[in-house]
């Protein structure tokens, strides 16, 4: 089993930053890791009573395997799919796709967590080189 960083921007539908959530996990893979990312912002949207959300993932495999209609399994991951399952039931979200080139914030945030420039950002406190970058990602 490895370590790995998941990194997540929640965000209202005018793109402003609600919660930031980063961290070192340990998963026995990426697809792992993303699933472990989603989950925690399914948590997330549901701690704060939203009932409808998109959830982006640059993992497609991930995303793929989250639609309704998708038939297929992965057991490697397939106790977070169900939580993530569970944990929707009751809300209307929406898993995204989007392209890993673009996901700059998330990249930034993890490249920033591995040398712990990270441990007092808050939505309040966010470094202008990032707000930079969710400007750019709208």
């Amino acid at each position: 089993m490895g370590s790995s960083w998941q990194q997540l921007i929640l965000r209202n539908f005018d793109g402003a930053v609600l919660d930031i959530n980063h961290g070192r996990i340990k998963v026995s893979s990426a697809l792992a890791a993303g699933a472990w990312a989603v989950r925690i912002a399914v948590a997330m949207a549901v701690a704060w009573g939203k009932k409808e959300a998109i959830i982006e993932s640059d993992c497609k495999v991930l995303v793929d395997l989250l639609q309704p209609d998708h038939a297929n399994t992965n057991w490697t991951i397939q106790a977070i799919i169900d939580d993530i399952v569970s944990l929707s039931v009751d809300a209307n979200y929406v898993f995204s796709w989007c392209n890993r080139k673009v996901n700059s914030c998330a990249h930034w945030i993890a490249s920033n967590s591995r040398i712990g420039l990270l441990s007092f950002i808050s939505p309040c406190n966010i470094p202008s080189n990032l707000c930079s970058l969710i400007r750019l990602d709208l």
